[in-house]
């Protein structure tokens, strides 16, 4: 069965990539349309037709409902997007203060980790327990971070 995936990608694929290509927007993302074909194709290549043209529209139809797919789920995307955008401002207000600003260039002088632990400990809140869950590292590695951040930002806000 191998053989034969192969086979209609080599032959049939281009004609099929081609079609997508003059459908997809942006265009890059044909690619990725092309491989959900296979992989159906793949899937269900004991009914696919032994003849190239009627593979052909075979995996044309596929195409065309992996397209549509696509496309509702970009709509999706930017739905999402734009509800996020308008959002935005009321979940990230800028800093107003010049203490909010100092402690944002505090924080910034941290490394990307400890920021990236800093951060999620204060805004998150999560124990320290589960934050060194999420990063992925020891509980005693986080606490030992966090303190160790904390002291740098002390420091760096007490020269300021």
């Amino acid at each position: 069965m191998s053989a034969r995936l192969d086979h209609l990608a080599t032959e049939v694929g281009p004609d099929v990539l081609a079609y997508l290509v003059r459908r997809t927007e942006p265009v890059d993302a044909a690619a990725d349309v092309y491989a959900q074909v296979l992989a159906i194709t793949w899937r269900k290549i004991r009914v696919v037709p032994t003849d190239d043209r009627e593979a052909f529209a075979w995996m044309l139809g596929v195409a065309r409902r992996c397209l549509a797919n696509h496309r509702r789920g970009a709509c999706r995307r930017r739905a999402l997007a734009d509800r996020l955008r308008e959002a935005l401002p009321s979940v990230v207000q800028p800093p107003d203060s010049d203490a909010a600003i100092d402690a944002q260039r505090a924080l910034a002088r941290l490394g990307a980790a400890d920021r990236e632990l800093v951060t999620l400990i204060y805004w998150e809140q999560p124990s320290t327990r589960e934050a060194a869950g999420i990063l992925n590292i020891s509980e005693s590695a986080a606490r030992k971070r966090l303190s160790r951040a904390r002291t740098r930002m002390r420091d760096s806000l007490a020269t300021v």
